[in-house]
């Protein structure tokens, strides 16, 4: 990766405040799997160097002229962050199909809840990572305490746990070949479809 562009040359485009539409594409580069990267930080001090952009960031990623779709890593109502996701569309938050996971999800899905409804409503959607034989049970599962929790959230959707896809994925084969077959990526296509993402195949 290029070390000219990424997150830290973003921040620093939008720092007038006044961002145009193109300011995140302008900062991404091509991977070989045909995905725009907008490369992160490496380091907790760069990325609370320019904390107080992040609303700054959100109002681009929402003008631009292309989906985006921002890993916000662990998220609760105090992050840098959470302008991020106050400006989403929807917010997936993601889980490993374990006891442990599950409740930690359960957790910040409540704390998340009460945080974004002072500022709008945005769809939660939980998701899980794990074998695909039980995908369906444990959907349930997760589905059954959230709604005994009382929380109003999307039904939740998964994605199988396939290391090898996704090492395949990570060393530059392209999605829309064989790799496409995989349980990795028909699930991954099966969550777009579900949130009502058109797939777009890279040329």
């Amino acid at each position: 990766m290029a070390a000219n562009k990424g997150l830290l040359q973003l921040a620093a485009a939008v720092r007038g405040g006044l961002p145009g539409a193109g300011v995140v594409v302008d900062e991404a580069q091509l991977l070989a799997c045909g995905v725009n990267l907008v490369q992160g930080v490496t380091r907790a001090g760069q990325a609370r160097a320019f904390s107080a952009l992040w609303p700054t960031i959100a109002t681009a990623c929402v003008d631009a002229e292309v989906d985006v779709i921002a890993d916000l890593g662990r998220l609760d109502r105090a992050t840098a962050v959470m302008p991020l996701a106050e400006h989403s569309t929807r917010l997936l938050t993601v889980a490993s199909a374990t006891l442990e996971s599950v409740m930690h999800l359960r957790e910040d899905v409540q704390d998340l809840m009460g945080a974004l409804a002072q500022v709008a409503a945005i769809p939660v959607c939980p998701v899980l990572v794990g074998p695909d034989a039980r995908a369906g049970r444990d959907r349930a599962d997760l589905d059954q305490m959230l709604d005994d929790a009382g929380m109003a959230v999307r039904p939740t959707a998964s994605v199988p746990f396939d290391p090898k896809a996704l090492a395949r994925l990570e060393q530059g084969e392209s999605p829309s070949g064989r790799l496409g077959r995989t349980l990795l990526l028909r699930g991954a296509k099966a969550l777009a479809a579900s949130l009502g993402i058109v797939e777009v195949v890279p040329a």
